[in-house]
């Protein structure tokens, strides 16, 4: 890969490889989620609704959380989320997968009793 310049990182514990997986997991699943109600790309979303995003993303972590059965460093995770935004700050948010992926998300949480109100307040603004 490093022939082809495409940035590579070796990962030495597996507990950077899930930190890693749960990043990728927090940058698709608040891009998409959150594209329902406000559309746009992942710039407009981080520089315009924040806040939002965050609460979306807060939801998102609670349910990476209980998948995996650890906790992790919110604020790494947020970092690593927006330098995933900067690095492709056009991307679009929301793919036709997001409706989706929402539904998951909620279904997923409900059977482990989680509390995920910016998910089901979202869901509630669709309906």
């Amino acid at each position: 890969m490093a022939t082809l310049d495409i940035p590579t990182q070796i990962l030495t514990e597996p507990d950077e490889l899930l930190f890693d997986l749960v990043a990728k997991n927090l940058y698709i699943l608040t891009s998409n989620i959150a594209g329902l109600r406000i559309g746009g790309n992942v710039g407009e979303l981080w520089a315009q609704h924040r806040d939002f995003a965050r609460r979306i993303g807060n939801d998102v972590i609670s349910l990476q959380e209980a998948l995996t059965g650890r906790r992790f460093d919110r604020d790494a995770l947020f970092a690593a989320l927006v330098k995933a935004f900067e690095g492709d700050p056009s991307h679009g948010c929301m793919g036709r997968s997001a409706p989706a992926r929402l539904t998951r998300a909620l279904a997923e949480g409900e059977r482990r009793g989680l509390d995920l109100p910016a998910l089901h307040e979202l869901r509630a603004t669709l309906t």
